[in-house]
């Protein structure tokens, strides 16, 4: 990504960014936007109503969590996610909270072909899955893989070229896990999420035998 000096941010204009069914703002520079090109030429197209008046894109469809890590990685080629405290939330659901919000920068950084916040973002929620697969979580680490699918990230098919470098290790002692011996727990998710039973079994298929289901 294009390397861009903090004072040329400071000349270029603030752009306001409407996110969601809500509308949520966000303000961006327009030099930062620029480095997408959907953005661009969303600006090009974009002017103000008014005399003075900051310009503003309207991004109805996307999801704010999602806008507001592609900004952030536009500035830093990082990001990071806020979980809202919750006092009755389970250390367990603030994983699977944290999983869902990288599934969601994923699918925008698909949609607005950013690669490079695609890659990071799916490593970010590769770490989340390993995690729980660590703590023996393995029907858990399966539900957030069916969140992932729910939001439109497909997280074992969706990396171009990633998978081929990621240690299936973990992965595969997980799925032989629950195949073995949970399969009536997980067999409603997989009826649930059909495409997610596909790529597993595409995934496994050299690898594990999986139960024939009537």
């Amino acid at each position: 990504m294009e390397t861009i000096k903090f004072m040329d941010y400071l000349r270029s204009e603030i752009i306001i960014l409407h996110v969601g069914p809500t509308k949520i703002q966000f303000q961006a520079y327009e030099l930062a936007l620029q480095k997408i090109p959907l953005f661009k030429i969303s600006l090009l197209e974009t002017q103000p109503k008014e005399t003075g008046a900051a310009r503003s894109i309207s991004l109805p469809d996307d999801n704010a969590n999602g806008i507001a890590a592609l900004i952030q990685y536009l500035y830093s080629e990082t990001y990071t996610h806020n979980i809202p405290e919750a006092p009755t939330r389970t250390l367990i659901e603030d994983w699977e909270y944290e999983g869902v919000c990288h599934a969601w920068v994923y699918k925008t950084a698909a949609r607005y072909k950013c690669l490079g916040l695609c890659k990071l973002s799916a490593e970010k929620f590769w770490e989340v899955s390993e995690r729980m697969i660590e703590a023996d979580l393995h029907i858990n680490a399966v539900k957030l893989w069916r969140s992932a699918y729910s939001v439109g990230f497909h997280c074992f098919m969706d990396v171009d070229g990633h998978n081929k470098e990621r240690n299936w290790k973990g992965t595969l002692s997980c799925v032989r896990d629950l195949a073995n011996n949970k399969w009536g727990a997980v067999r409603g998710i997989m009826i649930d999420c059909p495409e997610l039973a596909c790529d597993l079994l595409a995934l496994t298929s050299k690898n594990i035998p999986v139960p024939y289901v009537h």
